[in-house]
């Protein structure tokens, strides 16, 4: 995520904040984890493990993008 925790820490809303930067990190972890996968098992789980990478990285985007705006918003 290009959004760090540091850049929460000291925002109005942090426990908001920090909820949503905890679902996309975890995300990432999981879209991580398919990627490995993916290299060492057979085509079913590829295909399987495939989806799974795209959802998490969907999810650890929208996360991302959810603590761009509200921190942005917080600094106007």
């Amino acid at each position: 995520m290009k959004t760090k925790f540091k850049d929460i820490m000291v925002a109005e809303n942090f426990e908001a904040l920090e909820a949503t930067f905890d679902i996309g990190s975890k995300a990432e972890s999981i879209a991580n984890l398919a990627k490995d996968r993916i290299a060492e098992d057979g085509e079913y789980a590829q295909v399987h493990a495939g989806n799974i990478l795209v959802w998490m990285e969907e999810i650890a985007q929208k996360a991302d993008k959810a603590l761009a705006l509200q921190l942005d918003s917080e600094n106007k």
